[in-house]
């Protein structure tokens, strides 16, 4: 009896150690200080994205910045989040409820940050930081890294996945696709207030033609 019970207190400590393990290793801090501040601070991110949007592919623009889309980006989703997931999201204000600091607050975890970067290499880098505060308790964030593709004749662009991560660690392809499989994929492209999000192909296709009839033809909101 005595050898079984230091058999399982042995094997316990080992299933400690490994969650410890794993949860060091994707360990990640994202602050408030990481999103884009202009973004937060417009109370018309809907305006704010066309007008980024608008800025690119307008005809008499001879710079080739790239920047623009990281800009629309970053309205898209604050738009989206306000619309469709919490009104009340307001990470950079002086409201310290958990409504203003967190976009979703389960009993899993909690969701307080999403927001876009470009790398140097024209790739979107989406990030959602994660952080759960019982055991296994962790801190980190999702980075999901698209290739960007512009098509000039219809105003519009692609995005597709290249990979995704935990912190520095690759997600593999079959596991992602296993994850998604268990979430509500309508659900959540019907969350994005415009452009289309495909869970499928991993791909999200935005068109500036379809964004002015918005504009200026929007929808109940």
């Amino acid at each position: 009896m005595k050898k079984l019970l230091f058999f399982m207190l042995g094997f316990l400590a080992l299933i400690v150690i490994a969650i410890q393990v794993i949860t060091v290793t994707i360990d990640e801090t994202v602050t408030k200080e990481d999103l884009p501040q202009d973004v937060y601070q417009t109370t018309t991110p809907f305006n704010a994205a066309h007008h980024a949007l608008a800025s690119y592919f307008d005809p008499t623009n001879d710079q080739d910045d790239y920047t623009a889309f990281e800009t629309f980006m970053n309205f898209m989703m604050y738009d989206a989040i306000k619309e469709n997931i919490n009104a009340d999201y307001d990470p950079l204000s002086d409201c310290e409820t958990d409504a203003c600091q967190y976009i979703i607050v389960t009993d899993y975890g909690i969701i307080d940050y999403a927001f876009a970067t470009l790398t140097d290499e024209d790739q979107m880098v989406i990030t959602v930081s994660f952080k759960r505060s019982s055991y296994p308790s962790v801190e980190t964030a999702i980075h999901l890294v698209f290739d960007l593709e512009v098509n000039h004749t219809n105003a519009s662009f692609t995005l597709t996945l290249n990979h995704a991560r935990i912190a520095d660690r690759v997600i593999s392809e079959r596991i992602l696709d296993t994850v998604m499989s268990y979430v509500d994929k309508e659900a959540i492209e019907a969350s994005i207030t415009y452009g289309e999000l495909d869970l499928d192909n991993y791909t999200y296709t935005a068109s500036l033609l379809d964004l002015d009839f918005q504009h200026f033809f929007p929808k109940s909101r």
